[in-house]
C-alpha cells in the first residue's frame, strides 16, 4: 500500500500522474489472477478502479463474468464502446454480448492453438461504496487465519 508514480506519454511531452495504490491482492495458483485496487489522480477525478489479470480461464470464468456485455474487444475505440454501451442499454433483447464473448473465446482458443499463452485485462470503475466494500472484504480475507480463500 502506498503510492505508485506513472509517467504518461501525452502529445505535448511526458506528464507524471500519481495513482495511489489501496490493495493488492497477489496472485496465486488457486485464483489464477492478480488483483489491484486503485484510485486515479486528483486531476483525473481520484477516481477507484480495480484491475485485474489473470488467465483466461478465471478471468472468463462465469462467476467473475456476471454480465458479459462489459467485454470489450481490443479494436474498439472509445466512440463506440460508448455508443456500443448506450445501444445494450436500449435494447431488450441484444445479442451482442453473446457474440462479443464467443468472439473472445474463439480469438483465445486460436492463440491457444498456435501455442501462445495469454492474459485477460479486467478494469472495473468502482463506486466509493463498491471501493469501501472491497477494502472492508479484502481487510477481512487479510487478516483471517481460517477460510482465508473462501472470503
Amino acid at each position: 500500500e502506498g503510492r505508485l508514480g506513472l509517467g504518461v506519454r501525452t502529445s505535448m511531452g511526458v506528464r507524471e500522474e500519481v495513482w495511489e495504490v489501496l490493495a493488492v491482492n497477489k496472485f496465486d495458483s488457486t485464483r489464477k489472477r492478480m488483483s489491484v485496487l486503485v484510485r486515479s489522480p486528483p486531476e483525473l477525478g481520484s477516481i477507484p478502479m480495480l484491475l485485474c489479470k489473470g488467465a483466461d480461464s478465471a478471468m472468463l470464468d462465469p462467476t467473475v463474468v456476471k454480465d458479459p456485455s462489459h467485454i470489450v474487444g481490443g479494436n474498439e475505440d472509445a466512440k463506440t464502446i460508448s455508443a456500443r454501451g448506450k445501444a445494450v442499454e436500449d435494447s431488450v433483447e441484444n445479442d451482442y454480448d453473446i457474440d462479443s464473448n464467443l468472439s473472445l473465446q474463439s480469438h483465445l482458443g486460436e492463440f491457444a492453438r498456435e501455442g501462445l499463452r495469454t492474459l485477460v485485462l479486467g478494469v472495473r470503475i468502482l463506486s466509493e461504496s463498491e471501493c469501501s466494500d472491497w477494502l472492508d472484504e479484502y481487510q477481512e480475507a487479510a487478516t483471517s487465519i481460517k477460510n482465508r480463500d473462501e472470503l
